[in-house]
């Protein structure tokens, strides 16, 4: 099996951590893509349930996702029937 990193890189703690993210993420979204969601679809909904009802605005900032893709995933929730729609 090939390395996931170059030996020259593998000695550097901070290309292994960014690889492992990568990997985490992929297999993170190949797991939630039966159910419909991506990873960040996700952490809306566990930030949501954490803090209860949040402005998209707030929403962004703690879940460290911009804005602007808190709002589509906010649309795409609320067609999956999530929450409503018109909150």
């Amino acid at each position: 099996m090939e390395p996931l990193v170059p030996d020259s890189v593998a000695v550097h703690p901070g290309c292994l951590l960014v690889k492992l993210g990568q990997v985490a993420f992929r297999l993170t979204e190949n797991r939630l893509a039966p159910l419909g969601m991506r990873t960040r679809h996700y952490t809306l909904l566990k930030v949501l349930v954490a803090e209860g009802p949040l402005s998209q605005s707030e929403l962004g900032r703690r879940s460290r996702i911009d804005p602007n893709d808190c709002r589509g995933g906010h649309r795409r929730v609320g067609r999956e029937g999530v929450r409503n729609p018109d909150a």
